[in-house]
C-alpha cells in the first residue's frame, strides 16, 4: 500500500522528493542515520522549490531550496507568523550535521524524518491541494 504522501508526490510529479523520501525511510530502518538525514533534506528541498515555483519562483540550479524558501516568505506566500518561521527553522536544522559520518544518532534521525514529513505534508496541503 502506498503512503498518502508518496501518492501526492506522484500526483504532483515530484519524483526527486519521492525517491529521496523512500530512500530516507529505508536508511532509517537500516540504521543509516546520516544517510536518512541527507535524504530527508533532499526531500524537503525538492518540495520547497516546487511550492515556490508554483508561486512564481524560478529555480536556476540544483540546491535552490534556500532562495526558494526566502522567496515564499519575502513575497508573502508563507508569512513568518503563518508557517514561515516554522519552515525556516526546520530548514536551518536540516543544514546541521546531516550526512556526515558519525554526526547523527537515532533520535536526531527519527526527529528529522517525522518533522520534515509533517512540514512537507503542511506545504503540499497548503499550496498544492487536491482539486
Amino acid at each position: 500500500m502506498q503512503h498518502s504522501l508518496e501518492a501526492d508526490f506522484d500526483r504532483l510529479r515530484m519524483t526527486v522528493a519521492k525517491n529521496s523520501y523512500q530512500q530516507a525511510v529505508h536508511n532509517l530502518v537500516e540504521q543509516r542515520f546520516e544517510a536518512a538525514n541527507g535524504q530527508m533534506r533532499s526531500t524537503f528541498e525538492a518540495v520547497i522549490v516546487q511550492v515556490a515555483a508554483s508561486r512564481g519562483f524560478t529555480s536556476t540550479k540544483q540546491g535552490d531550496g534556500g532562495p526558494a524558501l526566502a522567496y515564499l516568505i519575502d513575497q508573502g506566500h508563507l508569512p513568518e507568523r503563518d508557517g514561515g518561521a516554522f519552515i525556516r527553522g526546520l530548514w536551518w536544522i536540516t543544514h546541521t550535521n546531516g550526512p556526515h559520518p558519525g554526526t547523527s544518532d537515532a533520535g536526531e534521525a527519527y526527529f528529522r524524518v517525522q518533522a520534515i514529513t509533517s512540514a512537507v505534508r503542511y506545504l503540499i496541503d497548503r499550496f498544492l491541494p487536491r482539486q
